[in-house]
């Protein structure tokens, strides 16, 4: 856990009108929209952690919980668990955005990459963010990489074969589908990728023979 009230720059004592204009102020500096895009990535987290103080020390309760902890110095302790909360959070951000806004919801996928780099279901999401850019080849390699580290989540498999689909590696889109169903037999939308691709692969199979016979 940070220290929230150096990072809004105000004592401990600041009162809820300081604290707004606190946040205020270091919004309008830091928020994506007012960046240019060379330079989001790296200051995404930052504002983030902004928003995460603001929303703490402006409601009594968590900022009387905050103060506690910080005192007492489990802050030291909670570093990590800081950090891996604020990459579940970007991730659940960059999934909303992923259809409506794939540029933005990559830039999420990445920047909580670089919070949590060995975290197979960020890597997963991130190969899906590279995917709806264009970026087929790095989306393979990432949703591969993401499936080396965890077997056991439906979602990771379901991610790999959708790529795999879209490289035109059916048998291993199939494959990975089939998988996902394995580990959720109710997996809605693994069942209807994998019957547009059996359906296709029943297709592809007549039109050979056909061509075979002619």
């Amino acid at each position: 856990m940070k220290d929230y009230f150096q990072i809004l720059n105000i004592s401990r004592d600041a009162t809820k009108k300081e604290v707004k204009i606190a946040y205020h102020r270091l919004a309008m500096r830091y928020h994506p929209d007012h960046l240019s895009d060379e330079v989001k990535d790296d200051i995404l987290p930052k504002f983030l952690l902004i928003t995460r103080a603001y929303k703490t020390l402006i409601n009594d309760k968590k900022r009387k919980k905050y103060i506690k902890e910080l005192e007492s110095g489990l802050f030291m302790e909670e570093g990590e668990r800081d950090k891996k909360e604020r990459a579940e959070k970007l991730l659940r951000e960059a999934t909303t955005l992923i259809n409506s806004n794939p540029v933005r919801a990559l830039r999420y996928f990445k920047s909580a990459l670089s919070l949590e780099k060995n975290n197979p279901l960020i890597l997963s999401y991130y190969s899906v963010g590279l995917l709806n850019v264009g970026k087929k080849t790095d989306a393979y390699f990432f949703a591969k990489k993401s499936l080396e580290l965890d077997k056991a989540q439906p979602i990771i498999y379901y991610n790999y074969g959708i790529i795999c689909r879209d490289l035109g590696k059916s048998k291993e889109a199939i494959s990975a589908l089939r998988q996902a169903l394995k580990l959720d037999k109710n997996f809605t939308k693994a069942k209807k990728v994998l019957n547009e691709l059996n359906k296709g692969s029943i297709f592809a199979k007549i039109l050979k023979k056909g061509g075979s016979n002619g």
